[in-house]
C-alpha cells in the first residue's frame, strides 16, 4: 500500500480494515507464501496499526484459521480402466471437487476395495462428455441434468478417493478426476 501523505495513508488502511475484518466472520481463503501450493481457510480478527501516522509502518493482522486443515490447490487427473490415484498428498479421503466422464457410452465408474460406485443406465450418445460436480451435486450432460439416470452405490457427498486408489472403468474412454488433497 502506496501513499503520499500519513493522512492518505490513515485513509487507505481504514478503507483495507473495513474490507477485510467484516464482522460478519466470513471465512477467506489464504495463501502464505512459505507454504507454496496450499492454503488454508478463516476470518480476520483484527488488523491493527500501532504507528499511527506514519508512512513506514508495522501493523498486525489476526487471521483465526476456522478449519484446522491445509489445503492444496486442485489438481486434475486423467485415469482409464485400471488407473491409479498417485498422490502422496492425498492421505486422508476426500471427496473430489469434479469428475468428468469423457466420450460415454454406458459408463460405470467403480472404485476397487472402496466399496464405492456409479453406474449410469442407459446408453448416451458418445461424445458428449457427462460432468459430476461434487460441490454443486449436479450431473450435467451437456446442459441437461441426468441425475435420474444415476445409480450410485454411495452418495456423492460420500464418494470419496485418496492415494492409492484404483479404479475400474467401463463404457467411457477415461475420467478426470479433479480434487484438493486435506492435511491437518
Amino acid at each position: 500500500m502506496e501513499a503520499k501523505t500519513p493522512e492518505e495513508f490513515m485513509q487507505r488502511w481504514d478503507k483495507l480494515r473495513q474490507t477485510l475484518v467484516t464482522g460478519n466472520y466470513n471465512e477467506t481463503k489464504f495463501n502464505f507464501a512459505d507454504e507454496p501450493g496450499t492454503f488454508r481457510y478463516g476470518t480476520i480478527k483484527s488488523l491493527d496499526n500501532p504507528s499511527d501516522g506514519k508512512l513506514n509502518v508495522i501493523g498486525t493482522l489476526t487471521i483465526e484459521l476456522t478449519k484446522p486443515f491445509k489445503y492444496f490447490n486442485a489438481k486434475t487427473v486423467t485415469l482409464a480402466n485400471g488407473g491409479k490415484v498417485d498422490d502422496t498428498n492425498l492421505v486422508y479421503p476426500v471427496v473430489p471437487d469434479k469428475l468428468v466422464i469423457k466420450k460415454p457410452t454406458q459408463p460405470v465408474i467403480k472404485i476397487d476395495g472402496m466399496n464405492k460406485n456409479i453406474t449410469f443406465h442407459g446408453a448416451y450418445d458418445s461424445g458428449m462428455d457427462i460432468v459430476i460436480d461434487f460441490n454443486k451435486m449436479t450431473v450435467i450432460r451437456s446442459t441437461s441434468n441426468v441425475m435420474d439416470g444415476l445409480n450410485i452405490k454411495s452418495t456423492l457427498g460420500s464418494f470419496e478417493i485418496k492415494n492409492g486408489n484404483t479404479f475400474t472403468i467401463s463404457g467411457c474412454e477415461a475420467i478426470e478426476l479433479t480434487y484438493k488433497a486435506v492435511i491437518i
